[in-house]
């Protein structure tokens, strides 16, 4: 209920994204920067094996549908990349304190499309690709 709640109060379509630092002293405003969109992709406070294995399966979707104009982040809540995405050759963003995933309400699986202005366009928890199809079509238009 609680992961539930914390997402309810997340930032929303339309709100810009948080500037959160994280990891080693990055920020997320940073990190989204460029004329592409972002998708962060979060397997929450107690990651699994099928939770990274899920978020995987939607970055590759994403990137054979939409190509460079979607950049996808699988964001972790610990320092080092987990052994489960040793092979994975995309971006991964290490999050020990947790900060980019308390502010994103990412207690359990979620993602989030941000627009290049930084702000939100759409975001779903759980974390599947059909809700990026639902998004209105101006957001991803190439």
């Amino acid at each position: 209920m609680w992961d539930w709640l914390a997402f309810g109060a997340a930032p929303r379509p339309g709100d810009r994204a948080p500037d959160v630092v994280y990891g080693d002293g990055d920020r997320l405003h940073d990190t989204l920067r460029g004329p592409w969109h972002t998708l962060l992709l979060f397997d929450g406070a107690a990651p699994t094996a099928e939770g990274y294995r899920n978020l995987r399966a939607i970055a590759n979707q994403v990137f054979r549908r939409y190509g460079e104009r979607i950049r996808s982040h699988i964001v972790v809540p610990r320092g080092a990349r987990p052994r489960e995405l040793a092979d994975y050759d995309d971006s991964v963003l290490l999050d020990p304190g947790g900060r980019l995933h308390e502010r994103s309400g990412a207690g359990s699986e979620c993602l989030y499309l941000i627009r290049p202005d930084g702000h939100v366009g759409c975001r779903s928890q759980p974390a599947t690709f059909d809700p990026l199809l639902g998004c209105p079509p101006r957001i991803l238009r190439g």
